[in-house]
């Protein structure tokens, strides 16, 4: 016989994939799971961008100025240079009123060989030197140099080749300064003169200053002294001899001429002493202009001998000279080595 016995297999219930969190007796959807918080998108990667401040654009804008193609440089390491003012020379002075009433005698006398012309103010007002200024300028052109006294804020606006400066007036170089900041495309550097009323103000002005040429008041007690003083190279710029201070008895033609030659870089004149001029003034400048080649800086004023200006002229030096100078040393010194070369190779032929 056989006798069935019931039998219930109960299979265990799937375990869950969190078996501590779940239990087959709870439903699912009565336990609550935290909610997880989901993962920030990465951010996009910036692109590159160029962070532009004040201060790097002053810095660019400084730094491509400096080295900016258009800006004209020169051989010299400051960029500029001097400009050379041949000697001897005739400066004219000219003041404001005979700008106004008498500018063809002031063209007539650059256009017969002054150097240098140069507007004085005097107690005019800043407008009417402003005025006398820019219509005296295209007349004077490029055939002279043109210099306004004093007043700097002028020659800075007209755009003048330079100042002359009284003895107690403002520093050189403050002067120079000046005239650069308005003339900054130019190559040259502005003339800047000294008005001196003694050897020792003019020793002053040409070492510690730097002015560029002078103008003395000299008497014809001193006038001996001052070109000693220039022999010694004492004093080591030009220096210009007004002639109102030097006339007594003799005309100014004729102390003109023997400034000229007792070796003076050149002269002071006032348009109606000007007119007096002879030609034979101006044909002794310029006969002696031809002679100057080159302005030299560290050089004398004017020749030891003052008779012998022939080979030197106020502060310049025949260029001829040097180089026959300058050839016979390399010759002596060529001699010198053949002669060695000789004693060591007797073979050698030369």
């Amino acid at each position: 016989m056989v006798v069935s016995i019931p039998f219930t297999h109960i299979f265990p219930s799937r375990l869950s994939k969190l078996p501590f969190l779940f239990s087959p007796s709870i439903p699912p959807h009565l336990f609550l799971l935290p909610k997880s918080k989901p993962k920030p998108k990465p951010k996009p990667k910036p692109k590159h961008k160029c962070l532009v401040t004040a201060q790097s654009i002053n810095g660019a804008s400084s730094s491509n100025s400096s080295t900016s193609p258009d800006r004209i440089r020169t051989l010299f390491p400051g960029g500029f240079k001097r400009p050379e003012v041949s000697v001897p020379t005739l400066v004219l002075r000219v003041s404001v009123d005979e700008v106004a009433s008498q500018i063809g005698a002031v063209s007539e006398a650059v256009s017969r060989g002054v150097g240098i012309v140069v507007l004085e103010g005097g107690d005019q007002s800043g407008g009417r030197v402003y005025e006398a200024a820019c219509a005296l300028k295209p007349v004077v052109a490029d055939r002279a140099y043109f210099l306004i006294a004093e007043r700097v804020d002028v020659a800075s606006a007209i755009g003048a080749s330079g100042v002359v400066l009284q003895d107690d007036g403002i520093p050189t170089i403050v002067a120079r300064n000046m005239m650069m900041q308005s003339k900054s495309d130019s190559i040259y550097l502005p003339l800047v003169a000294r008005v001196v009323q003694n050897i020792d103000s003019a020793k002053n002005a040409s070492s510690s200053e730097g002015a560029d040429f002078l103008i003395i008041k000299a008497t014809s007690d001193n006038i001996s002294r001052v070109l000693q003083d220039s022999v010694d190279q004492s004093v080591k710029v030009p220096i210009f001899f007004t002639l109102t201070d030097l006339l007594h008895e003799e005309s100014p033609p004729v102390v003109a001429s023997k400034l000229l030659d007792s070796g003076a870089a050149g002269v002071v004149a006032s348009l109606a002493e000007m007119e007096l001029f002879t030609e034979n003034i101006f044909e002794k400048i310029l006969k002696r202009s031809h002679d100057v080649d080159k302005l030299l800086q560290d050089g004398c004023l004017f020749s030891g001998d003052l008779e012998s200006t022939a080979s030197q002229v106020a502060g310049f030096t025949k260029l001829g000279e040097m180089e026959v100078e300058l050839i016979e040393r390399e010759r002596a010194l060529l001699e010198e080595t053949a002669t060695l070369i000789r004693k060591a190779v007797p073979t050698v032929i030369f």
